[in-house]
């Protein structure tokens, strides 16, 4: 089932949410990139408690980013789904 918005085509929907897709896509990216820079700060050995739990923070926050990465991108292809539904719709 396609919902339309009211006032908005099916063609300008499917534009809309191709682009958010898009969007979303470049956001999981970059979010990648964070967690690849995070995880380039080295296993050398952390001597202090503070650095110890530096580290370990910085290990919990590439967690953190790799779960919201994944996210974006469920909502990437959810929208290019909904993109192509709606795109159907247009041409039928």
């Amino acid at each position: 089932m396609v919902v339309t918005v009211p006032g908005g085509d099916a063609t300008a929907q499917a534009q809309r949410a191709g682009e958010t897709a898009l969007l979303l896509e470049a956001h999981a990216a970059e979010l990648g990139r964070l967690q690849g820079e995070l995880g380039e700060v080295g296993p050398e050995p952390w001597r202090s408690p503070a650095g110890r739990a530096f580290q370990a923070g910085l290990n919990d926050l590439a967690a953190d980013l790799g779960a919201c990465r994944d996210a974006l991108e469920h909502a990437a292809s959810a929208r290019r789904t909904v993109s192509a539904a709606e795109q159907l719709e247009a041409w039928g």
